[in-house]
């Protein structure tokens, strides 16, 4: 469970990976995710974006996050998104509008 803005967001990595890059234990993920009829890109970005959220959140003490080893694919359209992606301004990330849209409903 990964809270943002108090709002309790359920988070499921599928896969954990470490490796060593340039002498530095970096951890990656990847988590699969399924819609009939698939994402749109920006959606699929929300869930890279919580993936890698989640991650520096639980594992940052220990590990460097990989942004380019950071990746939510959509297993219906067979599409990826990668967090460097959203870092680059690719993906607009868009987490925090959300939450703020539904917080500001009546």
């Amino acid at each position: 469970m990964l809270n943002m803005d108090d709002f309790p967001l359920y988070t499921s990595p599928s896969l954990l990976f470490v490796h060593e890059r340039n002498g530095k234990k970096e951890l990656g993920a990847i988590w699969l995710v399924a819609k009939l009829n698939g994402y749109k890109k920006n959606e699929l970005g929300m869930f890279c974006e919580l993936l890698y959220q989640f991650l520096s959140k639980n594992y940052s003490d220990s590990y460097q996050i990989s942004d380019d080893l950071c990746v939510a694919v959509d297993t219906f359209g067979a599409q990826k998104v990668v967090y460097n992606e959203l870092r680059s301004g690719q993906i607009p990330f868009l987490i925090q509008q959300t939450l703020k849209e539904i917080k500001n409903l009546p």
